[in-house]
Parts: C-alpha cells; sequence; structure tokens
C-alpha cells in the first residue's frame, strides 16, 4: 500500500508530544510493507512553520523525511494544473489530498488533535 505523508504528520512528527505513537504507528505500518511518499509541495509547506524555522534543523529533518520516504514527489505539470485551479486560499489538506490521488495514493496520513488518521484516498466526481 502506498501512504501519502501530510505535512501536518510532519509537524506532528518534529512538534508534537505526540511523537512516540506516531513513530509507533509509522513502524507497524512499514512492518505491513508500506510504502511512505509526501511531496515537494508538502515539505515546502512543511518548512514554511516558523517553530520549525527556529530550530535551524532543517537539513538533518529533510535527510530524515527522505530515508522514511520511498520518493519525494516532484511538482509536475499536473500538480501544477492542482494547485492554480486550488488556488493558496484552499486548505493544504486538500491540495495535498488532490496531489495523491494523481500519484496513485492509498491512503493519505494526517495529523489533527493529538491523533494522527488515515484516510483512504477516492476520487470524488
Amino acid at each position: 500500500m502506498k501512504y501519502y505523508l501530510s505535512s501536518s504528520l510532519l509537524y506532528g512528527l518534529i512538534l508534537s508530544k505526540e511523537k512516540p505513537t506516531i513513530l509507533s504507528e509509522l513502524e507497524s505500518l512499514l512492518q505491513n510493507q508500506a510504502r511512505f511518499y509526501t511531496s515537494v509541495w508538502t515539505l515546502i509547506e512543511f518548512f514554511q512553520e516558523e517553530s520549525i524555522i527556529q530550530k535551524n534543523v532543517s537539513r538533518t529533518i529533510l535527510h530524515l523525511i527522505t530515508e522514511l520516504t520511498e520518493e519525494i514527489l516532484p511538482l509536475q505539470k499536473d500538480v501544477l494544473e492542482v494547485l492554480q485551479l486550488q488556488g493558496r486560499d484552499d486548505k493544504t489538506q486538500t491540495i495535498e489530498s488532490q496531489i495523491a490521488i494523481l500519484y496513485g495514493m492509498d491512503f493519505i496520513i494526517n495529523f489533527q488533535n493529538g491523533r494522527s488518521s488515515l484516510r483512504n484516498l477516492s476520487i470524488e466526481t
């Protein structure tokens, strides 16, 4: 199964006190042959977070993300078209979901209210 790691999950991994729980869930998925992906767009959103910038460990964090993921999905023409249609005012989750669908992900993992959540992806018409 292919899992898209959202920027909210990356925030949770770095900034949340729930980090051990998230790591445990990710480890369980990895043991079940899960493959993790994220995108350049998600990383840009993630690294714009002020608390990440203040930690001054961006290079280390990026290295760990590349170790965890199978691939960091590039910004291709299809992705840019989605971003153009959505606009920057749209929710990050919506854009990440659409990017994940474009790349054939099965699930997207978000982190909200102290919990990570798996969402099955489907194309909505």
